[in-house]
């Protein structure tokens, strides 16, 4: 703001309310009495990045470096931004790369500073600019280069309807803008397919608190265990094809946080000491839901109607604490199916029910093969963004990595 003067929490959460009011909805209804309250959390862990100078995250550099000069990249960042005009995300992939001169810096405040301008309302234009201008500012390289690949849910969700496309920036500084043989190799270094990547988890050493999955889902279970996370699971009882149909016309983003949401609202009220898991995910296509198949059949029609194409995994976790809701996160994953056969469809079906997990493919097995390009997180696919939530319970002090 021009005057530095910050509006308080409660004149926010009043905005919020004129809104919800301006949409034609009753701010006052049980679903949304709180909801002003968690827009403003919400709006807390979004725009984050204005409390933080990059510069500052820059400044401990290493200048022992036994006289390397290659490039230093770090590809695969993962986007979640705003756009500005329209205050909706912009989620995707950054690669990052510079050739140091004579000093580096710990690769993890390369991503650092992607989320920092990441956390702040954004053209993706400015944020590359940003990112490569701060670090050729800040370490004095040879030369540095950003590129990202992101989708903008105005382009997607709103306006021209266009849920295949994303959009391409680069900024190139330097050795990378002079020279054309450093462009291609960096280019060449980050064009390999995010598929070929495993599937690593960060590794929790202790869970100090009690924690509980209202889920039965078995990936999601497998997910955790395999982080080495201790926990119980509760099924809730929520009429999840009730309130789907309540949630009808409502954007997948706000479909999939509630039905979490009610998951674990419903198994905190019988465990209030506990920190409540709920997740959900939901599958679609040019805007629209792609429900789970029924039978051998259905699933044939459904991977028959993904052949070629791209489809959204979009998924949704709360944590619920002492009976309210502490968290809440929404992450997409893009996923391009290669062009598939009657017969390759048949021959994936003919294993163990693939179809049980993800809508009609189990992407963390053989499902993975089904498929040319992966943007996002792999853990969002199979039911659970493990590396946020991780990190949230880090946060929370339900856990120690």
């Amino acid at each position: 703001m021009t005057d530095n003067k910050k509006p308080t929490r409660e004149e926010a959460e009043a905005a919020v309310r004129t809104m919800l009011a301006w949409t034609g909805d009753n701010p006052d209804r049980e679903g949304l009495i709180e909801t002003p309250k968690r827009v403003v959390r919400a709006y807390e862990q979004f725009f984050a990045g204005y409390e933080t100078d990059p510069k500052e995250v820059l400044s401990k550099v290493f200048e022992e470096i036994e006289g390397y000069d290659e490039m230093v990249i770090v590809k695969d960042i993962r986007v979640e931004s705003h756009c500005e005009h329209h205050i909706v995300p912009i989620l995707g992939k950054a690669h990052v790369g510079y050739l140091p001169n004579k000093r580096i810096v710990g690769i993890s405040k390369l991503a650092r500073v992607v989320d920092i301008f990441g956390k702040r309302l954004q053209t993706q234009e400015v944020m590359t600019a940003q990112i490569a201008n701060v670090i050729n500012e800040v370490l004095e390289p040879k030369g540095v280069a950003v590129v990202m690949n992101a989708k903008h849910q105005c382009m997607t969700t709103r306006g021209v309807h266009k849920p295949e496309s994303s959009t391409i920036t680069s900024t190139m500084l330097g050795a990378f803008r002079e020279n054309p043989d450093t462009r291609a190799e960096f280019m060449n270094l980050i064009t390999t397919s995010s598929q070929q990547l495993a599937l690593v988890l960060p590794k929790v050493s202790e869970t100090k608190k009690k924690l509980i999955l209202a889920s039965g889902s078995r990936i999601r279970r497998q997910l955790l265990e395999e982080a080495g996370l201790q926990f119980e699971v509760i099924n809730s009882n929520v009429d999840e094809d009730l309130l789907k149909k309540e949630l009808q016309g409502r954007p997948f983003g706000e479909q999939v946080i509630r039905l979490a949401s009610e998951k674990a609202c419903t198994v905190s009220r019988d465990n209030p000491d506990a920190f409540v898991i709920g997740s959900d995910n939901m599958c679609t296509i040019d805007g629209k839901i792609f429900d789970k198949p029924i039978d051998h059949g259905d699933a044939v029609n459904h991977l028959s109607s993904l052949s070629g194409k791209k489809h959204l995994q979009n998924n949704g976790i709360s944590i619920y604490h002492e009976g309210k809701e502490v968290w809440s996160n929404f992450d997409v994953t893009e996923l391009e199916m290669k062009e598939l056969s009657l017969q390759e469809i048949e021959d994936y079906l003919n294993l163990d029910k693939p179809y049980s997990a993800c809508g009609c493919y189990h992407f963390e097995s053989n499902g993975k093969d089904l498929f040319t390009g992966i943007n996002g997180l792999e853990s969002t696919v199979m039911g659970l963004a493990m590396e946020h939530l991780i990190e949230k319970l880090n946060q929370l002090g339900v856990i120690e990595l």
